[in-house]
């Protein structure tokens, strides 16, 4: 209800006038009940299942980047036997692998190899060939004619040959990489 002297719908309390800067009445902290904050709010702790997404996502990258290190990154070739052929050598000449890390090569269309390491024949049925993208590869482990590669030192010889004429045509590649 308008007080005397108060124009009709003026509310008691409030600043309405615009010449004033709305602070007749104090500082907000005059205000009963009201006071400013003297730091801001504490964090709110995050959930467990949030906790237990992260750290799923954290296991899942860790497992990601040692296959990626164990594979090797396959690399543009220097000059030699099969030149235009190996599109890769994995792992990479020179490069560091675990005990049980794969090995291989990466041919063009319409070749195919076999591999021998550290003068050790490896069998076609112990051998993983991917016929689509025309790579071979070995991976060490138990019932394998070789468990593990030994610290230090390891080459591989890939033999390999254009399928449609046969091993006859075969050229032999070698390369060299560590193992940690």
């Amino acid at each position: 209800m308008p007080g005397p002297g108060r124009p009709r719908g003026t509310l008691v309390g409030i600043d309405t006038d615009p010449t004033t800067d709305g602070d007749e009445h104090g500082d907000v902290d005059s205000i009963p009940g009201f006071e400013t904050p003297s730091a801001p709010p504490s964090r709110v702790p995050l959930p467990r299942p949030v906790w237990y997404a992260i750290g799923g996502l954290a296991v899942v990258i860790a497992i990601a980047v040692y296959f990626a290190a164990q594979s090797g990154t396959p690399s543009p070739l220097a000059e030699g036997p099969g030149e235009g052929v190996i599109e890769a050598l994995v792992p990479t000449e020179g490069a560091e692998v675990l005990q049980q890390g794969r090995f291989g090569i990466d041919l063009a269309p319409g070749w195919d190899a076999a591999l021998v390491v550290n003068d050790v024949v490896i069998p076609d049925d112990q051998l993983q060939r991917i016929p689509e993208l025309n790579q071979v590869f070995f991976i060490p482990g138990e019932d394998k004619v070789i468990d593990r590669l030994p610290p230090g030192d390891n080459c591989v010889s890939a033999r390999f040959w254009p399928v449609a004429t046969g091993e006859e045509d075969s050229q032999v590649r070698t390369w060299c990489f560590s193992v940690t």
